[in-house]
């Protein structure tokens, strides 16, 4: 499946694996032997991306992922672009519009980030945080602010379109979102193709058992 397949990937920051508890594992695991500003704050953003996308989504994450922010800084590592915008994604995953705008305020404010920068960082991380619940209409409507605003899109957000349309099931529009990322001249990764594949698959998967429905109530045979 595409979990499994991508489990050797690159892009596996993209497929929800760890639980809360395994993510602050792996957390302090990594401070033990990190040095330097740098690696730890690659280490905390990780920890936050592993909130957002933990499997089993609860308030006790939100609550996880804003401790581990303080931590961070009273660790004296200044939060980044990536930092803020997974805060942003946590509280959208959340469905917690105000809180979502409120670490956006931050990220201007706090981290200096031009208008473009923060405003693109929060519809990209929204559209993550759809992808991950499979809520593809949604996903797709905050996409269309892209446009609005004349924002070129990172290539991770035509991923997570990929993503939240195989989540729901829909194989036409994984292949429109591979396609229109093929289209804007984005480098597709590993990860997209595979996801196009698995939402395919459980189409085909879906229509075959369908048929053996149909073979039995009808007593015919293929």
């Amino acid at each position: 499946d595409t979990e499994s397949v991508a489990a050797n990937d690159a892009d596996m920051s993209l497929i929800p694996t760890h639980s809360l508890a395994t993510a602050r594992e792996l957390l302090e695991k990594g401070l033990s032997h990190a040095s330097g500003e740098e690696q730890k704050r690659k280490l905390y953003n990780k920890y936050l991306s592993d909130c957002a996308r933990c499997k089993t989504f609860q308030q006790s994450v939100v609550v996880a992922a804003e401790s581990g922010f303080r931590e961070m800084t009273e660790n004296g590592c200044r939060p980044d672009l990536e930092t803020y915008s997974r805060m942003i994604e946590i509280h959208a995953r959340d469905r917690n519009q105000w809180g979502a705008i409120y670490w956006y305020r931050r990220m201007k404010t706090e981290g200096g980030f031009s208008e473009y920068s923060a405003q693109r960082a929060s519809l990209s991380a929204q559209v993550s945080a759809l992808a991950t619940e499979g809520a593809l209409p949604e996903a797709e409507q905050v996409f269309q602010s892209f446009d609005h605003f004349r924002f070129k899109p990172e290539g991770e957000t035509y991923t997570d379109l990929i993503r939240a349309a195989r989540k729901s099931g829909d194989c036409t529009r994984a292949e429109h979102w591979l396609n229109t990322k093929l289209d804007s001249g984005e480098e597709p990764r590993r990860i997209d193709y595979v996801q196009v594949i698995s939402s395919c698959m459980e189409r085909l998967n879906k229509w075959e058992r369908e048929f053996d429905k149909f073979l039995e109530k009808t007593g015919k045979t293929p």
